[in-house]
């Protein structure tokens, strides 16, 4: 019996000189376990963001086509091929014949852009962040195809504000008018 607590005793003292004898790869086992465990709370955290940004994902994916409506209704660039066919189609639509059509940018700037905004880092408050485009246009045609042309333009996805009308008669037919009128768009 006492020689088994001797040599019980002499096992504990040999892991015990091994041990202290071998404290650094002690020590390093121990950090090791350490890093292990701040590996597996980095882990954690970007499975998490991860989710987040998978579920920010299926929202902009869910609300892509009303991105896609503010980006007609508010262009980021003047586009102007595509809102010459608009103007145009608003025109022919309501039965009216177009005898001129001008698009030219606006010679005052109504804002900086947003990007030169957080570039500098200067924001003006109540400043707007659109430019606009002039739009010249002479069609001609009867009263109610130019009232029908106003309620197109008015309900049509791309912002267009009516800032003149000249009316005038046309001298040949009764009932038919030759329409100026002067249009503002904006972009960003």
């Amino acid at each position: 019996m006492i020689r088994n607590i001797i040599f019980g005793i002499l096992i504990l003292a040999s892991i015990g000189v091994i041990v202290l004898l071998d404290v650094p790869n002690v020590q390093g086992i121990l950090a090791l376990r350490k890093q292990i465990e701040v590996a597996k709370q980095n882990f954690s955290e970007r499975q998490a963001f991860i989710g987040k940004v998978d579920s920010l994902i299926d929202v902009y994916q869910k609300n892509e086509e009303n991105i896609d409506k503010l980006d007609q209704i508010l262009p980021a660039k003047e586009d102007i091929p595509n809102l010459i066919v608009q103007v145009e189609a608003l025109v022919f639509e309501q039965g009216l014949i177009l005898d001129q059509l001008n698009v030219n940018s606006s010679a005052e700037d109504t804002g900086a852009t947003v990007a030169e905004e957080v570039r500098t880092g200067q924001a003006a408050a109540n400043a707007p962040k659109y430019k606009t485009l002039n739009i010249d246009l002479g069609f001609t045609g009867d009263y109610s195809a130019m009232k029908n042309f106003l309620k197109a333009t008015e309900e049509n996805m791309r912002l267009i504000d009516i800032d003149s009308i000249s009316i005038t008669p046309e001298a040949e037919v009764v009932g038919i008018f030759k329409y100026q009128l002067t249009l503002k768009t904006y972009y960003q």
